[in-house]
């Protein structure tokens, strides 16, 4: 059954599987915010957004949520993820590269993954390089050290 609504204000909760895509990583937030009954296992949360991805995932590890698939999907010339998360409050919280580049992503490694691994450490790059940002250049220091482990060399190349 699908239903219109104002994020999660007028759908029943008699559902398994909540679909949201196609908006901003704070878009989401602001929606599951407003749904505190979705901190329950019973929910499957399928999301997809088109900007703010690390802000996303930064949020859902500090709330208790587990991404438990994660991966990387071209449309044209943008590349985007789409992410399985589950309600599992005891689960570790992901560090400040993994906002950037979840485990989840190496879990399930795509054609594009290369790629989407060059286009995040080259935005953090430039981003670290205009301007003092703590957050961005430790996030930028994890994922060159992962990139550097012998089974993860290939995260390198990139791939078009």
């Amino acid at each position: 059954t699908f239903y219109l609504s104002d994020g999660l204000r007028n759908i029943p909760r008699d559902f398994d599987t909540m679909v949201c895509a196609g908006m901003g990583g704070d878009t989401m937030i602001h929606i599951l915010s407003a749904a505190p009954w979705l901190k329950n296992d019973r929910y499957r949360l399928i999301l997809q957004c088109q900007s703010k991805t690390p802000m996303l995932r930064r949020y859902l590890s500090e709330n208790g949520w587990r991404i438990t698939e994660e991966s990387v999907l071209r449309d044209g010339r943008f590349l985007y993820t789409i992410m399985e998360v589950y309600y599992e409050p005891a689960y570790p919280r992901l560090t400040v590269g993994e906002w950037y580049f979840p485990p989840a992503l190496l879990e399930n490694p795509g054609e594009a993954l290369p790629e989407y691994y060059h286009w995040v450490t080259e935005g953090l790059r430039i981003a670290t390089t205009h301007r003092d940002d703590p957050e961005k250049k430790q996030a930028l220091a994890e994922l060159t050290a992962l990139a550097e482990t012998p089974e993860l060399t290939w995260l390198k190349e990139e791939r078009k």
